[in-house]
């Protein structure tokens, strides 16, 4: 019977028939899950990646503060601007092949997953967990949104990094230990999530305390070096999109708590109680037999769980996206991990019965995820599938074509206007076509107008008139009533209060950002042109709407108040 802590001393990278067999097994996976993203068109932030590539170069992403805050002013991820440049290098302007480098990618974090599975399991253990990380929804949706690549690159270097730094622990060969330190620095290039990596490298189950000391030194020195520039491109050490003083009150706790109770329910969906009892069963059963791998899993929890706080109140958490990414991979490979242990464990009892039970709760996380990941999966497709219509349209017609944003679009308006920016400097040029966000912004309603529709998923000219297809919404303005609001935009936070009505819904409109659904109050870190306009939407439970006077957002300490009772 082998040890509990029996270890592959293996090059765990070698390459060989069964690692071949492997990478194809792995990679046919991937993209029979993803193929429908192979025809996918730009989506979400792809056009405001493309206009900033090209108006920027790469090395001045990495060392020019206002450049790379045109581009984020919360985040410093310039290996996603690397990325993309790369892909229009080498493919241009075809999205088929940033796709299929997404794919690749994800793929790569699969083996390396793997591979670092391999170091303490068995080959089935290994690939239960390869394929775990595969079926589920975030791995789905990261397939189909290529903004989120430096996740899926950052991952990828991040087990390489822990990979390497595992073998030099083992066999004490430096160069090992350089190639660790080297694919960490590039996980925290690629994106912060991944700079607490260097803690768990000092706790991992491998050589003695001191000579984890000694290795872990050049990791050491990179998130020293990473966290000065961090400071010195985004003035600011934080990051995500609120104050950092919100953290400790009250609220916010209450709030932090909440959403983290949700991930497992994000994760499985409607079986998500099914695979909790699963997953715990598991859990406490290894925690009975070896403890201290319990606090080794609640030391991976609270260094992915602590990098996600400042997203909790903005953007929110609300699915299983790139921001559960790194805690699916975690859990795959702890599902992987413990069921191999639990396996090799030498029962006194009822070996059989146990090893049944194992399979039997291994086969169940397995197949709840992959059916939650379809769904997960459907959903994503279906918004992806308005952005590819409308993306084609806008690249497609000029501006004597109307069109009406979807619902998707007008909550990531930037899209527009910067694909429209990009196609104008590309195309020498080259209008596109107007967008009626909102009837009251236009003076003069167009004629006839196309929007996007999910019988056909594509777009279409409307057969009714404009009257009909506005009126209800006209018809139940009420402009008598009474809205309120202040406001301050200050060192890149935007801070608001709406009011005077508890319920109902806040909607900022403007021709810049679009129409976004905003709380009652809050505190956003946002990077704004000079003086937008805007204006605020009420919308009573009971169904009449209210508009506010056109607004401007200028720089200044003074609130910004307007009323009307």
């Amino acid at each position: 019977m082998n040890n509990i802590e029996t270890k592959s001393h293996r090059p765990a990278l070698q390459l060989s028939s069964g690692v071949a067999l492997t990478i194809v097994v792995i990679s046919c996976l991937t993209v029979g899950l993803n193929f429908s993203a192979l025809s996918a068109s730009w989506r979400w932030d792809d056009a405001s990646i493309l206009l900033h590539i090209s108006d920027y170069s790469v090395v001045s992403n990495f060392i020019h503060p206002a450049t790379w805050q045109q581009f984020s002013p919360s985040n410093l991820t310039p290996w996603l601007a690397l990325s993309y440049k790369l892909d229009l290098i080498i493919f241009g302007f075809e999205p088929f092949y940033f796709y299929l480098h997404q794919l690749v990618s994800l793929a790569a974090c699969a083996y390396f997953l793997f591979a670092l599975l391999r170091q303490w399991t068995g080959k089935s253990a290994a690939m239960y967990g390869s394929c775990l990380f595969l079926l589920g929804g975030p791995s789905l949706i990261l397939a189909q949104q290529l903004m989120t690549r430096h996740y899926i690159e950052g991952l990828g270097f991040c087990l390489l990094s822990l990979l390497f730094f595992t073998m030099h622990l083992r066999i004490r060969k430096r160069s090992w230990l350089l190639v660790s330190s080297l694919f960490y620095l590039c996980a925290v290039v690629a994106k912060e999530t991944y700079v607490p990596l260097l803690i768990l490298l000092l706790f991992l189950p491998e050589s003695d305390f001191r000579a984890r000391i000694r290795a872990v030194t050049p990791h050491i020195a990179i998130a020293f070096a990473y966290t000065i520039w961090r400071g010195y491109m985004l003035n600011s050490v934080g990051g995500g999109y609120v104050d950092a003083s919100e953290y400790f009150s009250t609220t916010y706790l209450r709030e932090i708590f909440t959403t983290f109770s949700t991930f497992p329910q994000l994760l499985f969906g409607s079986y998500w109680l099914m695979a909790s009892a699963a997953v715990t069963l598991l859990l406490i059963v290894y925690g009975a037999i070896n403890r201290s791998g319990l606090w080794l899993l609640i030391l991976v929890l609270s260094l992915i769980f602590i990098p996600l706080i400042p997203l909790v109140k903005f953007p929110g958490i609300n699915v299983a996206d790139r921001y559960l990414f790194l805690l699916w991979a975690a859990f795959c490979f702890f599902v992987a991990y413990v069921s191999h242990i639990l396996l090799q464990y030498p029962w006194p009892a009822y070996r059989l019965a146990v090893r049944n039970a194992i399979y039997g709760l291994c086969s169940l996380v397995l197949l709840f995820g992959f059916l939650a990941g379809q769904s997960i999966k459907s959903s994503v497709e279906a918004v992806g599938n308005e952005f590819d219509a409308q993306a084609e349209f806008i690249w497609s017609n000029d501006e004597q074509v109307t069109f009406q944003p979807s619902t998707s679009l007008l909550q990531s308006y930037w899209f527009y206007n910067d694909l429209k920016e990009f196609k104008h400097n590309l195309l020498d040029g080259r209008t596109s076509p107007v967008a009626v966000i909102d009837p009251v912004l236009v003076e003069n309603l167009p004629e006839s107008l196309w929007r996007y529709e999910q019988s056909c998923r594509c777009m279409a000219q409307l057969t009714e008139s404009i009257s009909e297809v506005f009126g209800p919404h006209l018809a139940a303005i009420d402009s008598d009533q009474s809205l309120a609001m202040q406001f301050t935009y200050v060192a890149g936070y935007f801070s608001w209060r709406f009011g005077p009505y508890e319920n109902g819904q806040y909607h900022v409109i403007s021709s810049e950002f679009g129409v976004i659904q905003m709380p009652r109050s809050g505190n956003l870190r946002i990077d704004l042109e000079a003086e937008v306009e805007f204006y605020l939407r009420y919308t009573s439970p009971s169904g009449w709407t209210t508009y506010s006077d056109e607004m401007r957002i200028v720089e200044s300490v003074n609130a910004e108040r307007w009323e009307r009772k």
